[in-house]
């Protein structure tokens, strides 16, 4: 971790409950809310800060001015995994020939629709610790899931995920959530209000095109 985001989760650490949650929120989800990623997964419990008191008492309202959708995935003893999503980009994400044939593989059905999807998701979070297709979800790399999956590759390099083909695009993609992380931890040491920082990382990345850069 650079200085900079040091400084940034210093300096959030006195703020109140709700500043505190926002400001960690957006600073997590920032590729999210850059559109460069469909999904972020985050674990509220109130280990830190009293995130999951300050989630169930702002979490959803937050969530709604982001412009985002949230799915509960598994309810912890501690806490709760949820799973923070970009509606549109998500769903052509999954919907998407390759990762759509994947899923029914897995047991996901044929007429696949973003509710059904997250549906099974939060089913098999029930079961599975971590099932091997949220990969999927948080937009791993189909041919970088599977190989997770068959462990019959050599790792090339780890960073968001394990990469395990296509060094180069990942290293990229890698750089661009980087990015969108460092935007949030510079606006906040600047003293930016969040209304503006979302606005900024919004707005970043606004001519990119997820779907087809990433699936094509």
């Amino acid at each position: 971790m650079n200085k900079e985001a040091l400084d940034f989760f210093y300096k959030i650490e006195n703020m109140n409950k709700k500043n505190y949650m926002e400001h960690f929120i957006t600073y997590l989800i920032a590729p999210v809310l850059s559109g460069i990623k469909p999904s972020s997964t985050i674990t509220f419990t109130n280990n830190n800060n009293n995130l999951l008191d300050s989630w169930n008492s702002y979490g959803e309202n937050f969530i709604k001015k982001l412009g985002l959708k949230y799915e509960i995935l598994k309810e912890l003893s501690n806490g709760l995994i949820i799973l923070i999503y970009n509606e549109e980009i998500l769903e052509k994400h999954l919907l998407a020939d390759k990762n759509k044939e994947f899923l029914c593989n897995l047991g996901y059905g044929n007429k696949l629709t973003l509710k059904h999807c997250l549906s099974c998701l939060k089913n098999k979070f029930e079961h599975i610790s971590f099932p091997h297709e949220s990969g999927i979800f948080l937009g791993i790399p189909l041919e970088d899931v599977i190989a997770f999956m068959e462990k019959e590759k050599e790792i090339l390099f780890c960073g968001y995920w394990k990469v395990y083909s296509n060094y180069e695009r990942a290293r990229s993609i890698f750089e661009l959530y980087d990015k969108s992380k460092e935007l949030v931890a510079k606006a906040v040491l600047e003293d930016k209000s969040i209304s503006l920082i979302i606005n900024e990382i919004k707005n970043i990345y606004k001519h990119y095109n997820y779907v087809s850069e990433k699936i094509s």
